[in-house]
């Protein structure tokens, strides 16, 4: 019969030890599954949605000289429009907060309010698309 030495008792001990530790992390995120997946809509789920208006303005274009857009989820145009006015529209697949609108010392800001959601395996940020007509004038003056 073989005595094992003190670095065999180690290793096993070792090895035990990363054994619970993958084990646990991977039951703690089958249990964040569960949770998730039990407190979220069904429909939350399907692939394909129609698109929504989830905002819509139409004021004066020229009370602003400047604009900053604050967007990190979703598509953004910017075009001219046609009269003084400008128009903005925020739209969706997702169901999500609407943006913020600004308007203070001639500078028009619209800030995207940041909307988390379970996607896949993971946390991210629901989309929405930002559809922006302003004057001519300020157009023009666009730095993008």
């Amino acid at each position: 019969m073989r005595l094992s030495t003190g670095k065999e008792c180690i290793s096993m001990k070792t090895g035990a030890i990363t054994a619970i530790v993958i084990w646990s992390v991977a039951a703690v995120g089958l249990i964040v599954l569960l949770i998730v997946g039990s407190t979220m809509n069904p429909r939350d789920f399907s692939v394909k949605r129609d698109i929504h208006e989830v905002y819509s303005v139409e004021e004066d274009g020229t009370v602003f000289d400047s604009i900053q857009i604050s967007w990190f989820a979703g598509h953004v145009s910017v075009t001219p429009s046609q009269d003084n006015l400008f128009h903005l529209k925020q739209t969706s697949y997702y169901d999500v907060d609407p943006l913020v609108l600004d308007m203070s010392e001639g500078k028009l800001t619209i800030t995207q309010k940041r909307n988390y959601s379970f996607i896949f395996f993971g946390f991210g940020s629901r989309p929405s698309n930002l559809e922006l007509s302003v004057p001519e004038k300020q157009y023009d003056n666009l730095v993008l």
